[in-house]
């Protein structure tokens, strides 16, 4: 062997000892692997809660936003409903003057029924010396209910033995109407003798107005209708003798009939 060079001396190493720590070495990888798949393990389940969370957080936005939806409709409800309930008393009030009309109008319709049903006629049946004369009956139109005249003219013939004998009428009113007080009507009946020009009429005034209501005379009762051409023995006649005027066998003589009514118009009752 040369000299010069110093190698350190060489130690033996017992096996048994490299034995050990390459066992001892062994058993740390094993757990470091362990401990590697641990935490691989628990960054996988950390990576699952996150998106769990995150899910969790999504659903709570949606959750919010449905809660905000349900309070404005709550909201527009609480409006809706406070506009229904401010709106009730217009609504009762239009129902309560849609009712109030249809009584009036049903009133009025009643009213209206009872002026085509109601209506009243003057009549005159000339009576020559005492005897009714055939076919010399007169009868007005209907009598309106605002005091105006109804009348009708004709003329007759005096009968055949009339000699200087008196002009009578026998007046009154057929009809439906019932006037609640006073004279159901006012009748005048004017004479006029053709042939000798004497005109005669009632003097007496009984409405009290003058001129333009001298000679009407009061109706008391009204009559019912009849048929036929002269007076009927239902009807309330009322016999004036008409003053100045006298008619002989073939005098031509013309008789005017007029009637009044001077009854107010009731508001309950037109009618009348």
């Amino acid at each position: 062997m040369a000299r010069g060079l110093c190698q350190p001396p060489l130690v033996a190493v017992p096996a048994a000892s490299a034995a050990k720590r390459s066992k001892t070495d062994k058993a740390q990888n094993k757990a470091l692997k362990k401990y590697g798949k641990a935490i691989k393990k628990n960054s996988k389940s950390l990576r699952g809660q996150s998106k769990s969370v995150k899910a969790l957080n999504a659903s709570a936005k949606s959750l919010n936003s449905s809660i905000n939806t349900l309070k404005e409709i709550a909201d527009r409800a609480d409006k809706s409903s406070a506009a229904i309930t401010a709106g009730v008393p217009t609504i009762v009030k239009g129902l309560t003057d849609l009712k109030a009309g249809l009584l009036k109008a049903g009133a009025g319709l009643t009213t209206l029924q009872k002026l085509a049903t109601s209506q009243e006629y003057g009549f005159a049946q000339m009576v020559i010396g005492a005897t009714a004369q055939p076919g010399a009956f007169l009868q007005t139109p209907d009598i309106p209910d605002t005091a105006q005249q109804a009348s009708t003219s004709q003329q007759f013939v005096a009968p055949a033995g009339a000699a200087a004998a008196p002009v009578t009428a026998s007046y009154g009113v057929r009809g439906t109407e019932v006037e609640p007080t006073g004279p159901q009507a006012f009748c005048r009946t004017t004479v006029t003798n053709n042939t000798t020009g004497v005109t005669g009429t009632p003097t007496t005034d009984p409405i009290g107005a003058g001129a333009a209501t001298t000679g009407f005379l009061p109706v008391a009762t009204t009559s019912p209708f009849a048929a036929g051409f002269g007076q009927a023995g239902t009807d309330s006649a009322t016999a004036t003798t008409i003053p100045t005027v006298t008619v002989t066998t073939g005098d031509i003589y013309t008789v005017n009939l007029a009637c009044i009514d001077t009854t107010p118009i009731s508001e309950t009752d037109p009618t009348n």
